[in-house]
């Protein structure tokens, strides 16, 4: 980026990059404003993914959601992560929240959390969402983050061994 700034003129420009707000000044002994950006803050923004382990599993069964959250702007603390489970008909069915948590710009904070799948049958998604400590204000929601699907272990049928005859006749 290069400007050209009069003598004795003044340059301030106000950028918003991935809701971090940046300013940036024109020295007024130059003819160019220089490329050095100064951070000044902003909003927190976060990515997140989730897996299950495993991914199929029985009906009542106990298994791990392991979520990462990834903070992309301005650090954040004292926020919530919320880990949710829903059922295909978007119903909620198991929730896990971890308050209190801090992040700082470009950190990760990952969570284990180890669940029981419901009893019914079916496949299930995983929401992840990010709030202040009082819920008001979100951060981020992804929907359909991860699937589980639960139901019993298929069975595989191999094909009938032969029969002895010597030990089938009486």
């Amino acid at each position: 980026m290069k400007f050209i700034v009069k003598p004795g003129g003044i340059v301030i420009i106000l950028v918003i990059v991935g809701g971090l707000l940046y300013l940036i000044t024109s020295s007024s002994h130059k003819r160019t404003v220089d490329n050095s950006i100064v951070g000044l803050g902003g909003s927190p923004t976060f990515t997140a993914t989730a897996s299950a382990s495993p991914n199929t599993i029985a009906p009542g069964a106990t298994g791990t959601i392991t979520v990462a959250f990834k903070d992309t702007g301005a650090a954040a603390s004292n926020v919530v992560t919320d880990i949710e489970v829903h059922n295909s008909a978007g119903t909620k069915v198991a929730q896990q929240v971890y308050n209190g948590q801090n992040f700082t710009t470009g950190g990760t904070n990952t969570n284990n959390w180890s669940w029981t799948a419901p009893t019914t049958p079916g496949t299930y998604t995983v929401s992840l969402g990010v709030f202040n400590s009082t819920w008001s204000t979100g951060h981020y929601w992804g929907s359909n983050v991860a699937t589980i699907n639960v139901g019993l272990p298929s069975i595989k049928f191999g094909k009938p061994s032969a029969i002895n005859k010597a030990s089938a006749n009486p």
